[in-house]
């Protein structure tokens, strides 16, 4: 199945599993749905509810990092972004079900329609509904409003699973229109028992259900002051993984460093049996790391990513911005033995002091005429466009893979749809997971 195939396949899949609940209310509630001002509003109001508590329960699954999913939605980059705009979306539909709901009533009177957002300690489906919202409003204004550290926000996080579950109980108990429609009422207990499965098995279970691999430190080696390499061996049985993919990485036993898990590029080539990441010291965690100890205990999971060199062409242009270079080496250390395909590779970077592995790149052009090395300077030669790429203007042809910060992903991609390449024959990747 191509990209674009798949890419339609997971649009089709995730349009129906919010369409149903709407088919569903629009049969049960027949030409009444639009009969007054009162009905329009409280349509409104239900509707949303609908589509909201959808969208919170599939943020669930698009976060347990299902390897069938990530396969059908062409990488685990796409599931997060994914997951962000239906977090966002889901609070303001869920805002808008009980304003909807109360504004039905100020046809018929101001008072009652008050009385609707007036607390009720003894309506227990009404109470339980408020406190999933309210859960939801604190732990999402922190994850879009509010910067705070990794390892905290991961925390707090997981209480999503308390606000689905309170939806959960106040979908089943709520009286009117969903206690009357036993269809609709079975297939939203149904969709938000799928979320609370994988909040269980992603969160609560995760340390025995989740398949992970046990690593040691074997070496941490600086490059500079702009990165450090960590080099793991396997306690047992080693991951499996290709060129261009990353993995999470969770340190057990090292002093300054969290246990929270992050995800890294392998730059490593996958025929050896020892692993390494790469890191720019950009914030707490990636500073920690040059102080990582050696014979820490790591565990791995993985490996995850579509950003598979192996998937493009015999003639390959790789872009890579700064930190995003490492998905690249992997490819780079196992190229002169195996790789058959044409690259070129532009390095772009602030300044030529920033490049990391410079020496191994260039020592690889040198060796092979396969491997065109360009290191591009943005504060003497500007900004990077596809339109500095003199020898391709681009050529159509070639597979593009792009990887670094995400304004330069969206600038690039942009460029090289217009200039004629397929959608198909462009790879990006960005490290952007929350």
């Amino acid at each position: 199945m191509t990209k674009f195939h798949k890419d339609m396949a997971a649009y089709l899949i995730l349009a129906a599993y919010l369409a149903v609940p709407v088919v569903l209310w629009r049969a049960s509630v027949g030409s009444t749905a639009w009969a007054d001002s009162a009905s329009v509003l409280r349509s409104i109001g239900q509707v949303s509810g609908l589509l909201g508590a959808s969208m919170f329960s599939l943020n669930f699954v698009l976060a347990a990092r299902l390897r069938w999913l990530e396969d059908l939605m062409s990488g685990l980059p796409r599931m997060y972004v994914a997951h962000h705009v239906f977090g966002g979306l889901a609070l303001i539909l869920l805002l808008i079900h009980p304003l909807f709901l109360g504004l039905q009533y100020l046809p018929v009177s101001l008072s009652l329609a008050a009385s609707f957002f007036t607390p009720n300690l003894n309506d227990t489906p009404k109470l339980l509904g408020v406190l999933a919202l309210g859960v939801l409003i604190v732990l999402l204004f922190i994850t879009f409003f509010i910067r705070i550290a990794y390892h905290k926000w991961k925390s707090t996080h997981q209480w999503l699973g308390l606000s689905l579950l309170f939806a959960s109980l106040h979908v089943y108990l709520i009286p009117g229109h969903l206690s009357s429609a036993p269809g609709l009422r079975a297939y939203m207990v149904m969709i938000i028992i799928v979320g609370l499965v994988a909040f269980l098995y992603r969160v609560l279970f995760g340390r025995w259900l989740v398949r992970r691999s046990l690593y040691k430190v074997v070496g941490v080696n600086a490059h500079g002051e702009n990165g450090t390499e960590v080099t793991l061996t396997p306690i047992k049985k080693s991951v499996k993984y290709q060129a261009g993919q990353f993995f999470f990485v969770r340190v057990h036993n090292s002093t300054g460093v969290t246990r929270e898990p992050h995800p890294f590029s392998f730059t490593s080539p996958p025929a050896t049996r020892n692993i390494s990441f790469a890191a720019k010291p950009l914030g707490d965690y990636t500073n920690a790391l040059k102080s990582l100890e050696l014979n820490s205990v790591v565990d791995i999971e993985g490996s995850y990513g579509r950003f598979i060199f192996a998937n493009g062409g015999d003639k390959q242009v790789w872009i890579a911005g700064g930190i995003g270079i490492t998905p690249f080496m992997s490819r780079v250390r196992e190229l002169e033995a195996s790789g058959s395909e044409e690259v070129i590779l532009y390095y772009t970077v602030r300044d030529k002091k920033d490049a990391l592995f410079v020496g191994e790149l260039k020592a690889l052009a040198s060796k092979t005429d396969r491997f065109t090395l360009r290191i591009w300077e943005s504060n003497t030669e500007g900004r990077f466009t596809v339109k500095n790429i003199d020898e391709l203007k681009p050529d159509t042809s070639r597979t593009y893979f792009i990887c670094g910060p995400p304004q330069m992903l969206i600038s690039i991609k942009q460029d090289l749809k217009r200039a004629g390449v397929k959608r198909g024959s462009i790879y990006a990747e960005e490290f952007k997971l929350y």
